[in-house]
């Protein structure tokens, strides 16, 4: 595998991958396949191209972006990202809709705001919200 990987129509395996580094083992490359499955369902709904902005992180990564202890990144079913000209808030009510269709695997998500808005979305196979 190289990070020019094709996962799906839109998203290569460089885009999640942690500072440069391709994930470790085939577990955590096939979190990562799933996470961009999801996230190409969305980028089809939206019409717009996605940008990941951290996908899988090591655990020194997450330790050094303030990351969760337990964060889904760590294991490569999570993705933070933005879509040129949509705000994270409609991303994530994008998101929970494809949900509820079925369309997209349950999983967190959150819209966080700030200097720079971005959705956080994660195939942890449960809807969570924070």
């Amino acid at each position: 595998m190289s990070h020019d990987t094709q996962l799906t129509a839109n998203f290569r395996l460089g885009e999640f991958a942690s500072r440069g580094q391709l994930p470790p083992d085939v577990a955590t490359l096939a979190c990562i396949e799933r996470v961009a499955k999801n996230l190409q369902v969305l980028r089809d709904e939206l019409g717009k191209p996605i940008t990941v902005i951290s996908g899988w992180r090591t655990k020194a990564h997450n330790d050094a972006v303030g990351g969760a202890k337990h964060s889904r990144h760590m294991i490569g079913d999570a993705a933070d990202i933005i879509v040129q000209g949509v705000s994270a808030a409609e991303v994530y009510r994008t998101i929970e809709r494809l949900q509820a269709e079925g369309k997209m695997e349950a999983g967190g998500c959150h819209a966080y705001r700030g200097k720079y808005p971005f959705c956080h979305y994660d195939c942890r196979g449960w809807n969570a919200r924070w």
